[in-house]
Order: C-alpha cells, then sequence, then structure tokens
C-alpha cells in the first residue's frame, strides 16, 4: 500500500486511489492527534507500518512554515526538528527496499538539515524542481522533491510562461489580513491533481502488483 506522511489535503493519496491502488490512511496532525507526528508514539506507529512489508512508497511533504524564509525571520521550534529527526529516519528506509520521497520548496532551509543532506548524498537520490504553473497553477511556486523512485526527472517541468502570472506568491510583510492572498496562500500549499497524476503514473511501472 502508499502511505501519504504529512498529508495536508492527501490529494497524492487520492489520485493513487483514483488509480486502483491501496492506500493506507493519510497521515497529518490536522486530522486529530492519533495522527500528530510530533508525537514519538505515532511516529513508532509509522515506523512500524513501514517495516512491515505492507507499504511499497512513502511520501512525506514535511511542514514547511517554519523553514522557508517568507515575511520575515521564522525560527523552527523544537516540533518542527522533531518532525525533520523523523523524516530522515523515514529516509533510510531504502535500505528494506521501500520506495521513499520527500518534498519541500526549493528555499527552504531543510535541504541544507546536515543529517537529511548526509542521506541524501548516501541514497544517491535524484532531487528535481519543478513549477507549479506547468500543472495548471495560476501561480508559479517553485517545488522540489527527492527520493528513490526511479522516474522522478520527468517531474523537472519548468516554468515557460510568457504572460506574468495571474497569482503572485510572495512573502506577507504587511500585516494587515488580505483575504485573496490567504486563499492563494491555502491553495497554493495543497499538491496539484495534475502533478500528483503524473507522479502516480511515474511511481506505477515499480508498483508491486
Amino acid at each position: 500500500a502508499f502511505l501519504e506522511i504529512f498529508a495536508g489535503t492527501a490529494n497524492l493519496s487520492g489520485a493513487l486511489h483514483e488509480r486502483g491502488f491501496r492506500i493506507m490512511p493519510p497521515m497529518d496532525s490536522k486530522y486529530g492527534p492519533h495522527c500528530d507526528l510530533t508525537s514519538r508514539r505515532v511516529q513508532r506507529l509509522v515506523e512500524h507500518w513501514l517495516k512491515s512489508g505492507e507499504v511499497w512508497w512513502a511520501h512525506l511533504g514535511l511542514p514547511c512554515t517554519r523553514w522557508v524564509p517568507v515575511g520575515g525571520t521564522r525560527d523552527p521550534l523544537p516540533a518542527d526538528r522533531t518532525l525533520v529527526a523523523f523524516t530522515v529516519r523515514v529516509a533510510t528506509l531504502p535500505d528494506l527496499g521501500i520506495f521513499v520521497t520527500f518534498e519541500n520548496p526549493p528555499a527552504s532551509r531543510v535541504w541544507k538539515w546536515p543529517a537529511l543532506q548526509r542521506e541524501l548524498q548516501r541514497l544517491t537520490w535524484s532531487k528535481v524542481l519543478f513549477d507549479s504553473c506547468r500543472f495548471g497553477a495560476p501561480f508559479k511556486k517553485p517545488g522540489a522533491i527527492a527520493g528513490s523512485l526511479p522516474r522522478l526527472g520527468h517531474l523537472s517541468l519548468r516554468c515557460c510562461c510568457t504572460c506574468r502570472h495571474r497569482v503572485e506568491l510572495q512573502g506577507k510583510t504587511d500585516p494587515a489580513p488580505d483575504a485573496r492572498l490567504d486563499v492563494a496562500y491555502n491553495l497554493a500549499g495543497a499538491y496539484l491533481p495534475s502533478w500528483c497524476r503524473l507522479l502516480v503514473s511515474l511511481a506505477g511501472p515499480d508498483a508491486p502488483r
């Protein structure tokens, strides 16, 4: 089965289900305390699932709010560091024959986390950059994904727009509320369905029968 960790809207799980793949319950703190991955108990449960032989692909969309320098300096909290440490542990699972992918913005400081850097180098994961406008978004919003799936390079679709993007996502330095921009940020935080479907099609040939 597929397991989406830090799932958010779980669009990637939905794309796999749409194609007929088995999925496990997506994990994200917004679903309740039983899915709060800052809890060591919940982490151990997920690690047990991943080591059980039931999972063939795990994807992590680590929350990036305090890792991306937008709207001023926001230093990571202890809980944020706990989640990165958990991500690094999951990154070692290709040694067990599980495919793992990890997504975060290119500007995220998580990519410079020493333990994660060491794992990426040790595992020789490919890292691919893409722009959301190539998947139907009205904004550019660059993204980055790394992992052990063999065909990730096909996700490397960069902006080739000849006109200005209809929505400009920039750091919010103005404390005044802007409901329209808040909606845009919330939409930008979810994986685009077309991006999910392409990623699923790339992973499909390596799925178990």
